[in-house]
C-alpha cells in the first residue's frame, strides 16, 4: 500500500470538512444543503460551533459569578453546564463571542489531525472504503460542525493510543492524556483498563494513580459534578444512542399509548416508566455479558486478536471500550459515536487474520455495523418508524456485545500475562 493511499480516510475526513466550511463562507444556502446530506439538524442562528459557543457561555457566565449549574444566560438558548466542573478552572481559555469560532477550528484540527495516528487499514480496497466512509460520516461531521468538546476528548484517546505503542516513558504520557480526557468528559475513565497490559511492577502504580486521582476529583468537585451530570439531556429517539434507549423508549411508546390507564394508575405508571424498564435493562446487560465472554473465549477470535499488530490491537481495545463504556452507561447524542473510530481498523483486521469462516463473518459484520452507526448519527438512516427504531437498537446492542467481547479477550489475556509472571516467579523461588 503507498504511503498516500494508507491516508485516504483521514484527507477525505479533512476535506469534506473544507468543502462545508467553503461552503458556509461563500454560500450559504449550500451549507444548508450539505448539513440536510448529512442529516445534520441546522443549529440555531445557522452558524457552526455552537457546541463551542456554550463552553464559552458557561466560562463567561461562571466568571461573572453566575451559577450555570441553574441559570445560563450567557448562552443563546439558555444551556445549562452539564460538563466537568474542570472546564470552568480553565482560565486560560478566553471566553468573548469572537473566541468562538478560533476555539472551535482549533477542535477541528486536532480531531482531523489525530486521525492520520490511526493505523492504515490493510484490507484491502474494502478496508479502504469502509474507513473511509466512516471517517467522512454524519457523525464525524457533526461532531465537527458543532466543535464538539468530544472531538477534543477522542483526539486526546488517540494520541493516547498512539503513546501506548511505545517504551515506558510513553506509555506513562499516554496515561496522563487518559487522565486529562477522563477530567474533562468523565467517560474516557474506563481507559484505565489499559493499564493490564503492563507488568504488575508498573501496573499497579498506574492503577493506583488513577484510584488517586478519581478520589481526589470527587473530593474537590463531588457537589458540582452531581448537579452537571442531572443537568446531562436524556433522551431515546432522534438520533440519540445508548443501551438505555431500548427499555427506557419502549416505556416512553407505552405510556403515550395508554395515557388514561397510566393517569388512573401511578403504580401502573411508576411500574413502566421506572421498574420494568431498569429489569430489563439488567437483563439485556446480562444477555450481552454472556454472549460477550463467550465470543471472547472462542479459538479462532483469540488467535485473531493474538495476531494483531500492537497499534492495531491497541486502538481495537481503546474504540471498543470507549463504545462499551457509553453505551452501557448512558444516553449519548449522535456524534458521540466517533468514539467507534478507534476501533475500525482493528475489527478489519480481526476479519483477515481470522481463521474460519464463522469468525471473518463476525469481524466483517461488526465493521459493517460500526459503519452503519456512524451514518446513522443523526437519525438519517432508521428512525423514520418503530420498526426501523428497533432495527437500530439490535445493531448497537450487537455491536456493544462484541465491544465488551473485545475488552473481556483483552482482560483474559492481561490476566494471563499477569499470572504467568507470578508463577515464573514461584517457580524461580523455588528453584
Amino acid at each position: 500500500m503507498s504511503r498516500w493511499l494508507a491516508f485516504f480516510a483521514p484527507v477525505l475526513a479533512t476535506a469534506v470538512f473544507l468543502a462545508g466550511a467553503a461552503c458556509y463562507l461563500f454560500d450559504g444556502p449550500a451549507y444548508g444543503r450539505m448539513l440536510g446530506l448529512f442529516g445534520i439538524p441546522t443549529s440555531p442562528g445557522g452558524r457552526p460551533f455552537f457546541d463551542t459557543k456554550f463552553v464559552l457561555a458557561q466560562l463567561e457566565c461562571w466568571r461573572r459569578g453566575v451559577d450555570v449549574y441553574a441559570v445560563n444566560p450567557c448562552d443563546p438558548i439558555g444551556r445549562l453546564q452539564d460538563y466537568s466542573p474542570l472546564w470552568l478552572r480553565l482560565d486560560f481559555i478566553p471566553a468573548s463571542g469572537g473566541d468562538v469560532v478560533p476555539l472551535g477550528l482549533a477542535i477541528a484540527v486536532a480531531f482531523l489531525a489525530s486521525l492520520f495516528l490511526l493505523p492504515p487499514p490493510r484490507h484491502g480496497v474494502i478496508g479502504q472504503i469502509a474507513v473511509a466512509l466512516a471517517m467522512a460520516s454524519p457523525a464525524t461531521m457533526f461532531a465537527l460542525e458543532r466543535g464538539n468538546t468530544d472531538a477534543l476528548i477522542v483526539a486526546m484517546c488517540l494520541v493516547a493510543g498512539r503513546l501506548l505503542s511505545g517504551g515506558l516513558p510513553s506509555r506513562l504520557a499516554a496515561h496522563g492524556f487518559v487522565l486529562a480526557a477522563a477530567a474533562l468528559k468523565f467517560y474516557p475513565a474506563v481507559l484505565a483498563v489499559t493499564a493490564l497490559r503492563e507488568r504488575r511492577t508498573t501496573c499497579i502504580p498506574i492503577l493506583a494513580i488513577y484510584a488517586t486521582a478519581g478520589v481526589a476529583f470527587v473530593s474537590v468537585y463531588g457537589t458540582e459534578t452531581r448537579r452537571a451530570l442531572a443537568n446531562t439531556a436524556i433522551a431515546y429517539f432522534g438520533g440519540m444512542w445508548g443501551g438505555p434507549d431500548l427499555p427506557f423508549g419502549w416505556a416512553q411508546i407505552v405510556l403515550l399509548a395508554a395515557p388514561d390507564a397510566m393517569h388512573r394508575h401511578p403504580a401502573l405508571r411508576m411500574l413502566v416508566a421506572q421498574v420494568a424498564p431498569l429489569m430489563i435493562f439488567a437483563g439485556l446487560v446480562l444477555v450481552l455479558g454472556i454472549y460477550a465472554v463467550r465470543i471472547a473465549r472462542r479459538s479462532d477470535f483469540e488467535h485473531a486478536f493474538a495476531a494483531l499488530a500492537q497499534p492495531e490491537r491497541t486502538f481495537l481495545v481503546i474504540g471498543a471500550t470507549l463504545t462499551a463504556g457509553c453505551f452501557l452507561t448512558h444516553a449519548n447524542i449522535g456524534y458521540r459515536a466517533i468514539v467507534l473510530l478507534p476501533a475500525l481498523p482493528g475489527i478489519l483486521m480481526l476479519a483477515r487474520c481470522a481463521a474460519t469462516a464463522r469468525g471473518r463473518i463476525l469481524a466483517c459484520a461488526n465493521a459493517g455495523a460500526a459503519v452503519f452507526l456512524l451514518w446513522n448519527a443523526t437519525g438519517m438512516l432508521a428512525t423514520a418508524s418503530l420498526l426501523e427504531w428497533l432495527l437500530c437498537q439490535y445493531v448497537w446492542w450487537a455491536y456493544a456485545t462484541f465491544c465488551a467481547a473485545v475488552v473481556t479477550r483483552s482482560g483474559l489475556d492481561a490476566a494471563a500475562r499477569l499470572w504467568m509472571g507470578r508463577a515464573a516467579q514461584v517457580r524461580g523461588a523455588a528453584v
